[in-house]
């Protein structure tokens, strides 16, 4: 496998980890941080890989641990999802999508995602990734890239950034021009 088709599968790995995150957001939460990491009303994740397959899980560590080992190659430890350090970051408009299921549009929404982590060789892995709402489209686009450099997510986004270090290499899986989110 080619470092950039690596990076491909990673940044699809990270829309993986997105959506997980996307899908247990829930706005009666507020005020401060869980105890798995995220502030609701700060529309804030901060913790790890770890704690946010226990929060998906309800804190069921062994559906947690079976999960991360069908996103990740399987073998892995707690101990190695608990130092990918995760940041997620999203809007008004993701929750508002959520608890619409992305039916009334349109929506000005959008996510980031932020992964600093330790390979099993000691190397470091950084990763971060702009993930908008676009709207429906053909589902033969998911995975394929936009005239503007992004890359179509189905059913409705578009990664209009996945770039970072892998294995010591600078990598690049998407680059929306222009890539803000709003």
């Amino acid at each position: 496998m080619t470092p950039r088709q690596k990076a491909r599968k990673l940044g699809i790995l990270a829309f993986g980890v997105f959506l997980m995150a996307a899908l247990i957001a829930s706005p009666v939460l507020a005020g401060s941080y869980d105890q798995y990491g995220y502030n609701m009303k700060a529309r804030i994740f901060h913790g790890t890989i770890w704690t946010r397959a226990l929060a998906q899980f309800n804190g069921d560590a062994n559906a947690a641990l079976a999960f991360l080992n069908l996103m990740y190659p399987p073998g892995h430890t707690i101990e190695f999802y608990m130092q990918q350090k995760l940041i997620i970051n999203w809007n008004a408009e993701w929750d508002r999508g959520l608890s619409e299921g992305w039916s009334i549009p349109p929506y000005g929404a959008w996510l980031t995602n932020e992964l600093n982590g330790v390979n099993e060789d000691g190397s470091k892995v950084i990763w971060h990734s702009k993930l908008v709402w676009i709207g429906p489209f053909d589902i033969s686009l998911n995975g394929t890239y936009a005239p503007d450099g992004g890359m179509y997510l189905y059913p409705c986004f578009k990664l209009i950034m996945d770039q970072g270090v892998l294995n010591g290499m600078h990598l690049w899986v998407a680059k929306a021009l222009p890539n803000g989110l709003g």
